[in-house]
């Protein structure tokens, strides 16, 4: 009822950017202040250059990848690609990753199929809250706990273990990764 009243309001949303999370992990990481276009253009050129291969990342140098990445510390950025193949090798959940919080984490679980979930960044947490749909937090952290969850699918555990390790479900109704396209392969290729 309010994504109708949203859609009629102001168009049909954007495309999900991409429903491989290891992409979304990389696309968080290899740009700082740039818009979106900026942003997926850098990973092109991450994945054009260098691959986006875990592997590739860390065999990479350095000045290369300072080189690839957008806008402002170029070279804290490059560390956390470096560190985000590292974590990736490691089989790392989500939230540990530079730059992926809960909700993070949540937005990837959501546009790579893995599980519904609200995933709202500060600003449409803001406006749900303007409009009555919460209550407001003393932090984002705080709003974005408080802020109202879709119900989870019948037999589905109460909290699904996916941002603190791998994925699974008793119930047998979470999707594991989709593969090396959603999930970075641990070689060192």
């Amino acid at each position: 009822m309010l994504l109708d009243r949203l859609e009629q309001a102001a168009g049909p949303a954007d495309p999900v950017p991409s429903a491989d999370g290891w992409e979304l992990v990389l696309a968080e990481n290899v740009a700082y202040l740039v818009d979106d276009r900026r942003r997926w253009q850098a990973l092109g050129n991450l994945r054009h250059v260098v691959g986006l291969a875990p592997g590739q990342i860390l065999a990479a140098s350095s000045e290369t990848l300072r080189g690839l990445v957008a806008g402002a510390r170029p070279a804290e950025r490059a560390e956390r690609l470096r560190r985000c193949a590292e974590l990736a090798v490691a089989g790392a959940p989500w939230r540990r990753y530079p730059g992926i919080g809960q909700p993070g984490a949540d937005r990837i679980d959501l546009f790579t199929g893995f599980r519904a979930v609200l995933a709202l960044d500060a600003n449409a947490l803001r406006v749900l809250t303007r409009l009555g749909y919460g209550e407001p937090g003393s932090s984002y952290a705080v709003s974005y706990r408080r802020a109202p969850r879709p119900r989870r699918a019948r037999g589905c555990p109460p909290r699904c273990p996916r941002s603190s390790g791998p994925p699974s479900c008793s119930a047998g109704t979470a999707r594991p990764y989709a593969g090396a396209a959603t999930r970075p392969a641990t070689t060192a290729s």
